[in-house]
């Protein structure tokens, strides 16, 4: 009776072993991810890359990290957040530099994924769709006002579906006072069909509207837990 006991003990404690490693292995790297966020946070400078994703201009070499915000996201469908700074509108370049740089964690290390313009109607938020891996921009220039939905895909962020509002661009090819609307970047489509895909990426989800936090050693630690 004993053995029997023993054994059963011994088979229940197995199973329990085998359990473990799912949520222990995705509560670690949560964990790592924010430590090197704190990390990364903690730099006196960084290089800020403009919406291409280049960091070729000078006055992009040395940023003071200290003088921008930060917030974390979790855009896509997993329990490891994502990163966003948020710089100084006071900055110069700052159409073609971008407000927020967006981050991940991948391949234990903090990966540069897209940098955003933060104009209009996402000013001062970072706007996204929890765990569906789509996130929010808005851009004005020329005279067109355009909002893309981005999508995080394997850590490289894609413009799937934008409305392009025009209010005074007469060289647009669309007339001023309508909308065009694109999905995958430039393939245009109906009003109809951009309702249908925004309904296919972001189903009933609301948007989640991120607020910025000054980048001091208090807030990450507050915030980055």
């Amino acid at each position: 009776m004993k053995r029997y006991l023993k054994k059963c003990l011994f088979i229940l404690i197995m199973v329990i072993a085998c359990m473990l490693p799912t949520s222990v292995s995705a509560a670690t790297t949560k964990e790592k991810a924010l430590a090197a966020y704190k990390t990364f946070l903690s730099q006196k400078t960084i290089h800020w890359r403009d919406v291409s994703g280049q960091d070729t201009y000078s006055y992009l070499k040395a940023r003071t990290l200290s003088k921008m915000k930060f917030t974390i996201a979790y855009v896509d469908n997993n329990t490891v957040p994502e990163l966003v700074l948020y710089q100084d509108t006071s900055y110069p370049g700052i159409h073609t530099t971008g407000q927020m740089m967006l981050y991940t964690y991948q391949n234990s290390k903090v990966t540069y994924v897209a940098t955003l313009r933060d104009l209009g109607v996402t000013s001062g938020t970072f706007r996204y769709i929890k765990k569906k891996g789509v996130f929010i921009d808005n851009d004005y220039s020329s005279g067109i006002d355009t909002i893309n939905y981005r999508r995080l895909i394997s850590g490289k962020a894609v413009v799937w579906l934008a409305r392009a509002r025009n209010y005074a661009n007469k060289n647009a090819n669309f007339k001023v006072g309508t909308c065009a609307y694109f999905v995958k970047g430039t393939t245009r489509i109906t009003y109809k069909c951009y309702l249908n895909q925004r309904e296919k990426i972001a189903g009933s989800a609301s948007v989640v509207k991120a607020s910025f936090h000054a980048n001091t050693a208090a807030n990450r630690n507050t915030y980055l837990k």
